[in-house]
């Protein structure tokens, strides 16, 4: 019987369960980054973000592990973002939305390294880690008319990952 082709599949499924699951994150919307447009309060979006552009949910590379072939080292990167939406357009909220965006982007961080984290997503991989470059947007939410909706920061992130499969 043929091994998996790719633990991605896992990966995002198990890193998804895990973060619905923790205390941390109650009421963020955590979800397949492709589910959905609507602004919300709070939400981490796994294997995509919330901008419309054809970028990758995943990027990854196969390479062979051993002698022969039979075996393979894989390596991804899943796209991710968090993003705080505030209906308020003042100075105060934008800092407190983007405190609140990297207090989510640190319960993703201890989910995968903090002692009571998971850095093998279930067993779906060796290691999963927060890495890589990560920015900081933050600005005006608008409507497609125009009309601005609140204030909105989002910081787009990569859980990078490594299997032998």
């Amino acid at each position: 019987m043929p091994g998996p082709t790719s633990a991605i599949p896992d990966a995002i499924d198990n890193l998804i369960t895990a973060l619905k699951a923790r205390a941390g994150l109650t009421g963020v919307q955590i979800r397949e980054g492709w589910e959905s447009s609507e602004l919300e309060p709070e939400a981490i979006a796994i294997g995509g973000d919330t901008e419309d552009n054809d970028d990758a949910s995943v990027d990854g590379e196969q390479t062979p592990a051993q002698l022969g072939a039979q075996r393979r080292e894989e390596k991804f990167d899943i796209h991710c973002e968090v993003s705080v939406w505030s209906g308020d357009t003042d100075a105060a909220s934008v800092k407190t939305i983007r405190r609140r965006a990297f207090t989510l982007l640190g319960e993703v961080e201890q989910q995968l390294r903090g002692p009571a984290g998971d850095p093998t997503l279930a067993g779906a991989v060796r290691y999963a880690q927060v890495a890589g470059a990560h920015g900081l947007r933050q600005g005006p939410a608008y409507t497609d008319t125009g009309e601005v909706l609140g204030l909105l920061v989002r910081i787009p992130f990569t859980v990078r990952a490594a299997v032998r499969i």
